[in-house]
């Protein structure tokens, strides 16, 4: 039976989105029946009939009408006050205006209740519209509806929450994301629309159904954003406390107030606009306009982007640098999320993950044809990125489909585009696409909480609670002793101290320091999508790092290669014109890149193919080698059939090729030139088809028919060394394979039965600040991890020289050798993982341990023990259920995949840590997400940094160079002994006609910018005035550009994006992090020894007959509104401390600072008010702060200079200037008070003011309304307390701020 029409009781439905809880349904009421206007009204009716009585005397004993009136404000007050909570709270308005419906039918609204801190929930309208669209008469892409069907249309119930589409499945009965149905498999969707929209009809039905391919972001109204922004929760009890403020006689100091609440919000409309402005300049609307190959009708015609749609068939180009002049764009966007059925693309993904290197894109029949036997498996964005282009991402090169009449896809049989561009499927529009994802983060900030939000919210509550005793005290004394006071003054007097417990400049205070960061890291060239984060970078105590492409350069070099008849005696071939041709031919052939992009992709790939000189003669024929004096056969061209790109999970690629020579068999003039007996050579014929494959070590070893002796010692050998180890192997194909056999053949089979034929050891060095950054960190006590994909033994020895191993040992968890010495116990027989200790005396050497739980490696990192694991041994792990617990004790983390990589961060923040993730590539993404300070590398122009301590203060970087490090680009290398400025492995051969010296040649932990001794001491340049003034420029001209940061700059990857490829900006995010922070408790702490006094002041103080003057209040007013924003301005330090700052509200630091803070305040107060009391002249009343009953005896909260009043103002002011002075923090976390000026003249000019009203007549007095002169010795006394309460307060606090954090 299937589930009745609700999907469940009380109107409650099923949805499937992780990002949505549940939904209810709901019915408007009608106008009369809305619990908002119908008992109102009738209340309001009875209100003006009993006053209508009252006027004509029909009912004498009807209420006074004081009491009518009251009951008339009350009512209304009451309405309004409805009528906001239902704008406030949802739940609130369903309940008002709506009623549940218990079918969608008879449902027209529908309540969204999101996931936890995914927002709040809405009620959104519940529509019937178009929804289901068949390619054919009766066949449908989305299942299960029984609706009214209207041509290839059928209509369902939808609703849009946030920019996105959901239908109701009525098989389910559960409402889904509208989409383009192409998870299925890759044939099966090539078959159904690889031809597109056959007919116009069917285009604008598909129309009617997706709508428009742009991201609709309306520039809201001005008018309509500031109504919104005064509907809000915190603007409306800012304006009640502003009428409280009115009704007590404050003019001056309400209208100020509310002058600066108003000038607040319409900065925030105005940010708004600007923000919105952006966003439509930024996700290339601008090129809406720009036409588009579609083919629709059976034939390709142009078509504006803005109208492309799902099923849609289309060409995508890039252009030349004259076409960008013509179109006035540097680079064209592609339009919308698409399937590449034919040709290839190469597409800088940046926006979308981080990674800066372009991505090859490849049809999409090469996964089908490489698809096992009898394999389904539906298409997946995961898995299939490669077969995809997203939006937003740039297309950098293409190639047009292949020579054929029609465009290769596996099925989608359309004539080639005329416009050459490749042929892809549309799969998402707008919204629904991976920008479109971008951009509804942006648009709906999911998580706008603070780090302190739990905090800070209890802390108010704890404010609220001292305010809550106070108001009673003043209504306790009011009913022992009325006094003749009036219930409405005093009952005025206790809703001013309930209300003064949350200031209202209270949002204005908190924001400033965020949005001060926020400035901060757009002038340093870091875009935050999620600025709730920033916090979170000050709490920061682990930075994971990947490896390649962020702590070491993305240039990598080809250091040389070693024969497969070499490994025994692991000798290096450095100059490749003697490598074997097999080896040069895998280096040039074997990539991912094209004719039109030699310049543009994988580092590895660039470095091998540049090595050996090889160069494209066609679109698909390249020529492996073009050195001087080559090894026989190595140049004879190859025309590439098929590529098997790298993926990260299989650690390799390969390519099959026909190479258009003689057979290979007599090129044995190379070294390892006898490897090609091995592989098959000896045919006479001049086309042979071979595989040529490389990777991992590791990888290509299961993939060969032979392991050569002395390969895995080899190779284990150089990564040792820091080197990057790449595996060379190849494969000739029998010659009676057909060629369409080739071009079918799975990955699986193509890539067996290799035959090695060499190790590539390419060179992978240090960025020049990474060693210096992961100091500085380390020295400010954060714990440094590595999480990379590259071998084990390569990531030790990087993680070495950085600094992130510094212990004399270190042990490695790995699967249990094959070769080597096994484990001194029994038990550890039947373990699959053991620890390797890696002896760097004796490299080769390596002794192992047995791994017995979580809790050893938690011991051995107390011994003060480096740990590290490789990716096979965090497999066995997660198998035992000890992944978290053993995770959390390893410094670095190799070979391993993108899950692992999150893994890792989960694990960190399972046990409380707070992470920084730093990564550059597609394999970091999800790492970066998980973490709570994710920060993506887009690569381009590294941004003005500030130096860590210890650099020279004239120029940050370049004035100074390491020694052996390369000289500055344009610069001639000043090195001693002709090379020895360049940086070579260790044990390495010197190039050709330079001396061999391993020392001079080694890459150490030496080479850092801060390090001032050995083979690192730093030596002044040859050329350092032209240099300077270079680097000078440069930075100059960064700077502007980083001003330019637009919101193309963000990224899916991460919450931070760097446009730079440098490290340096974690700093700037910790240093900016550790300033909000501190800055964040500051104004928690201020606020709440203001409310104290305030608390004591507005009782006691008011009881007695004392009250502030209006122009007091105002300028008291100013001055802690200047003082809040003088305190947000606080600049980070350029070191960063190894004392942490304190996170937490609630901590003994903060109470019992506040506590003895707030004691030496009430005493001096005390002390004060009596001693004027006692000197005040004789016969002077104190200032009657309440109204009394009768008349000529009220003061109807007039004010009257006297001795007392003006004491107290002074008292006032001098605990102000002392609570900001005494609670600033600056060293060792931001500038010093000092330092910072603004603040320091603001307390200076309280502190100057609050002693020249003490001491003598000055127009200041009459402004302020201050007494002329004090009695007797009244102000000097003023004086020596205001000097020992700032003593006292200054001493408890920096006592108590040695406490330590935790």
């Amino acid at each position: 039976m299937p589930p009745p029409p609700n999907g469940g009781g009380g109107g409650v439905m099923d949805v499937a989105c992780k990002h949505i809880s549940a939904i209810r349904l709901h019915r408007k009421r009608k106008p009369y029946a809305s619990l908002d206007a119908a008992p109102f009204a009738a209340v309001y009716v009875a209100l003006v009939a009993t006053a209508l009585a009252q006027a004509h005397a029909v009912w004498p004993e009807a209420s006074t009408p004081a009491v009518v009136a009251a009951a008339i404000a009350a009512a209304f007050t009451a309405h309004v006050l409805l009528a906001l909570l239902c704008v406030w709270i949802p739940s609130v308005k369903a309940i008002v205006q709506y009623e549940s419906a218990r079918d969608v039918n008879n449902a027209d609204a529908v309540r969204v209740k999101p996931a936890a801190f995914h927002g709040r929930e809405t009620i959104v309208p519940l529509k019937r519209t178009p929804i289901f669209l068949g390619g054919n008469q009766g066949d449908k892409i989305y299942p299960g509806t029984d609706f009214t069907t209207d041509g290839d249309n059928q209509l369902s119930h939808t609703f849009e929450y946030r920019k996105q589409r959901f239908y109701l499945d009525t098989t389910t009965h559960t409402f889904r994301k509208l989409e383009f149905n192409f998870h299925q498999p890759p044939n099966k969707l090539v078959a159904a629309h690889g031809r597109g929209y056959g007919t116009d009809a069917k285009a604008n039905a598909a129309k009617s159904v997706w709508g428009a391919n742009v991201f609709d972001v309306p520039r809201p109204e001005f008018r309509q954003l500031l109504i919104n922004q005064m509907m809000q929760p915190f603007f409306v009890f800012q304006v009640f406390c502003v009428a409280l403020w009115l009704l007590d006689a404050y003019w001056y100091y309400a209208l100020f107030t509310l002058v600066m609440l108003v000038f607040f919000e319409c900065t925030v409309v105005y940010q708004r606009q600007r923000t919105s402005d952006m966003l439509r300049r930024d996700v290339g609307e601008s090129q809406n306009s720009l036409p588009v190959s579609v083919y629709r009708g059976g034939k390709w015609a142009p078509v504006p982007r803005s109208e492309l749609l799902p099923g849609d068939v289309i060409s995508l180009r890039s252009i030349d640098a004259r076409e960008q002049a013509v179109l006035g764009v540097p680079a064209v966007d592609v339009p919308a999320d698409c399937l590449l059925l034919g040709g290839v693309a190469v597409a800088s993904e940046a926006m979308l993950t981080g990674e800066s290197t372009p991505q090859w894109k490849s049809p999409v029949h090469e996964r089908v044809c490489t698809a096992k036997e009898g394999d389904d498996e539906p298409l997946r964005r995961s898995r299939d990125k490669r077969h995809i282009l997203f939006k937003g991402t740039t297309l950098v090169k293409h190639e047009r489909p292949g020579s054929s009449s029609s465009a290769e896809g596996g099925g989608a049989k359309v004539p080639r585009p005329p416009d050459g561009g490749c042929v892809c499927l549309v799969m998402r529009t707008g919204f629904g696409t991976s920008q479109g994802k971008l951009m509804r983060s942006m648009l709906f900030s999911h998580e706008r909480v603070s780090a302190n939000s739990a905090e800070a919210g209890l802390f108010i509550l704890v404010l609220l609670g001292i305010a809550v005793v106070a108001a009673s005290y003043v209504l306790y004394d009011w009913t022992i002793a009325p006094n003749g006071r009036s219930l409405s003054k005093v009952m005025l007097m206790v809703m001013i101290i309930l209300t003064s417990v949350v200031p209202p400049e209270l949002p204005m205070e908190l924001s400033l320091a965020v949005n001060q960061s926020l400035v901060e890291l757009i002038k340093s060239g870091i875009f935050c999508t999620e600025p709730f984060r920033i916090p979170f970078a000050g709490k920061c105590d682990t930075c994971c790092f990947d490896k390649t492409g962020t702590l070491t350069s993305e240039s990598l070099v080809l250091h040389g290669v070693v024969a497969t008849d070499d490994f025994v005696k692991n000798r290096l071939v450095a100059n490749l014109s003697d490598a074997s041709a097999q080896c040069c031919r895998v280096l040039g052939v074997c990539h991912a890149l094209t004719d039109a992009s030699v310049d543009q992709g994988d580092p590895l790939d660039l470095a091998g193919f540049a090595a050996v000189r090889a160069r494209f003669v066609s679109r698909d024929r390249v020529q492996p080698c073009n050195l001087p004096r080559p090894a026989e056969g190595a140049s004879a061209p190859c025309r590439i059939l098929r590529r098997f790109h790298f993926a990260s999970e299989l650690r390799r690629m390969s390519v099959i090729c026909r190479v258009n020579s003689p057979g290979d068999r007599g090129s044995n003039s190379g070294v390892g030139g006898d490897i090609l007996s091995a592989l098959g050579g000896g045919s006479d014929e001049r086309d042979e088809l071979w595989v040529l494959a490389k990777g991992a070590p590791e990888t290509i070893e299961t993939l060969l028919e032979h392991v050569p002796d002395g390969y895995v010692a080899c190779h284990q050998a150089w990564a040792k060394k820091g080197a990057r180890v790449i595996a060379l192997a190849a494969r000739r194909i029998a010659d009676a394979e057909e060629a369409d056999d080739v071009l079918r053949v799975p990955r699986e089979k193509a890539e067996t039965n290799l035959h090695l034929v060499g190790l590539a050891i390419f060179e992978c060095p240090l960025k020049t600040d990474s060693a210096a950054c992961l100091a500085h960190l380390a020295n400010s006590k954060h714990q440094l991890v590595m999480i990379t994909g590259d071998a084990p033994l390569a990531a030790c020895h990087v993680a070495k020289q950085c600094g992130i191993l510094s212990s004399s040992k270190t042990l490695l968890l790995d699967l249990l050798p094959s070769q080597g010495s096994t484990p001194a116990t029994a038990e550890s027989s039947s373990t699959a993982i053991c620890w390797q200790a890696l002896d760097d005396s004796q490299p080769d050497k390596a002794t192992s341990l047995a791994y017995q739980g979580a809790a050893q490696c938690s011991q051995l990192a107390r011994d003060n023990i480096d740990l590290c694991v490789s990716g096979a041994a965090i497999t066995e792990l997660e198998r035992r259920g000890e992944a978290n617990d053993a995770l959390v004790h390893m410094r670095v983390l190799a070979r391993t995949n993108p899950r692992q990589k999150a893994l890792m961060i989960a694990a960190l923040r399972a046990q409380g840590r707070t992470c920084l993730m730093c990564g550059d590539g597609t394999n970091d993404v999800g790492a970066l997400r998980d973490s709570q300070v994710g920060v993506a590398l887009l690569g381009g122009p590294s941004p003005a940094a500030v130096s860590p301590a210890g650099a020279s203060k004239g120029g940050k970087r370049g004035q100074r160079r390491i020694k052996g490090a390369p000289p500055p680009p344009g610069e001639p290398d000043s090195g001693d002994g002709g090379g020895k400025g360049r940086r070579r492995i260790k044990g390495a051969p010197p190039p050709p006609g330079e001396p061999d010296d391993d020392d001079s040649m080694a890459v150490s932990g030496s080479h850092t910018a801060l390090d001032t001794g050995g083979d690192g001491a730093l030596e002044d340049d040859a050329d350092s005035k032209s240099w300077i003034e270079r680097i000078q420029e440069q930075q100059r001209a960064e700077e502007q550009l980083s001003l330019g940061v637009s919101l193309r700059d963000a990224s899916l990857a991460s919450p931070f994006t760097v446009r730079g490829s440098s490290i340096r900006p974690c700093l700037d995010i910790i240093r900016q992090g550790r300033t909000t922070l501190v800055a964040t408790l500051q104004m928690f702490k201020i606020l709440g020894l203001q409310c104290l006094c305030g608390a004591y002041s507005m009782s006691v103080m008011y009881i007695q007959g004392v009250r502030l003057g209006d122009s007091q209040a105002t300028f008291s007013g100013i001055f802690s509104a200047a003082l809040f924003f003088c305190l947000s301005q606080a600049k980070p330090l350029d070191k960063l401390s190894p004392e942490r700052p304190h996170t937490r509200v609630f901590s003994t630091y903060i109470l019992v600072s506040m506590v003895l803070q707030f004691a030496a305040h009430l005493s001096f107060t005390i002390y004060a008010t009596q001693r004027a009391l006692t000197l005040r002249p004789e016969g002077e009343e104190v200032c009657v702060a309440f109204d009394l009953e009768g008349g000529s005896e009220a003061a109807s909260s007039s004010f009257e200079t006297n001795v007392v009043n003006s004491v107290c103002y002074i008292v006032n002011l001098y605990t102000l200037a002392t609570n900001f002075a005494v609670n600033y923090v600056g060293h060792p976390h931001s500038t010093p008070i000092h330092a910072n000026r603004p603040m320091l003249f603001a307390v200076l000019a309280m502190m100057a003011t609050a002693t020249l009203l003490s001491v003598g007549e000055s127009p200041v007095n009459e402004l302020l309304e201050v007494s002329a002169s004090l009695p007797g010795t009244l102000g000097t006394e003023l004086v020596a307390f205001a000097a020992a309460d700032f003593a006292f307060c200054w001493c408890v606090e920096n006592a108590l701020r040695k406490l330590p954090s935790s």
